[in-house]
């Protein structure tokens, strides 16, 4: 599930929160397909999410947080997913206090029940910083989950490279 903020043109409005499924490419092998793969399960969602009204984005939104709304009732459906997505644009400048730099963004997370991973991206000044928060009962080691990401970004820089 990777959450996308609807904003409208009216700085005075509220951004609204959607949800959107995408497909992770998961089982594709060369880095240039996942990502296109990525690319087009997430357009295909946010064209989806745009293109209904207001009540159907609302009952779809509503229907992916439900058990989150459900808190303190005991359910045993599980949510209709496991992993978070997201990406937080940043500052495009550098930022400094007191003279000094500010070398990195690492955002950071919670879970909600039912929920495995959640993996957070935010951008500054022209790098990518990422943040991981697990279950340690459905991924026990979060440091090799990790190591496959920063593994799969070289794999992806080389390739575009």
């Amino acid at each position: 599930m990777v959450p996308v903020v609807k904003r409208t043109r009216d700085a005075n409005a509220d951004a609204k929160v959607e949800t959107v499924f995408c497909q992770l490419g998961t089982t594709t092998k060369h880095p240039g397909d996942r990502l296109t793969a990525i690319k087009s399960s997430l357009a295909t969602g946010r064209k989806m999410a745009s293109s209904v009204g207001k009540a159907s984005s609302l009952v779809s939104s509503v229907a992916a947080m439900t058990p989150k709304m459900l808190a303190g009732v005991r359910t045993s459906a599980p949510p209709p997913f496991n992993l978070v997505v997201s990406h937080v644009t940043g500052p495009m400048e550098r930022l400094y206090w007191n003279g000094a730099r500010l070398a990195a963004l690492h955002p950071a997370s919670v879970l909600d029940d039912g929920l495995a991973v959640a993996i957070n991206a935010t951008t500054l000044a022209g790098t990518l910083d990422f943040g991981i928060v697990g279950c340690p009962d459905a991924v026990p080691d979060l440091g090799q989950l990790a190591a496959y990401l920063e593994s799969a970004l070289f794999e992806l820089e080389s390739f575009y490279s």
